[in-house]
């Protein structure tokens, strides 16, 4: 994956988000999985909130960076076994 590099983070996160056709919804579901399973509603990640992440210079804590990261690892995960499937 590519990404574009004079993008600022939030640009960088919707662009990866994009490309692995992770909807705001799908973040914040698994969120809230990641959420009740650690105890912890640090890790919830809300729609407004992505939003306002992906569109301003705002910084995610560690616990929403973690729930980012395993949405796009989940996501890239099953799009790599996929297209393995396929023969690509």
């Amino acid at each position: 994956m590519r990404l574009s590099l004079g993008l600022k983070a939030g640009e960088r996160l919707k662009e990866i988000r994009s490309r692995l056709g992770i909807t705001t919804r799908d973040v914040t579901d698994l969120s809230q999985k990641i959420a009740e399973s650690e105890g912890n509603e640090e890790f919830q990640i809300s729609n407004p909130w992505l939003t306002e992440i992906e569109n301003s210079d705002a910084i995610p804590s560690i616990y929403k960076l973690f729930s980012l990261s395993v949405a796009a690892d989940r996501d890239a995960a099953s799009t790599h076994s996929s297209d393995a499937r396929r023969g690509f």
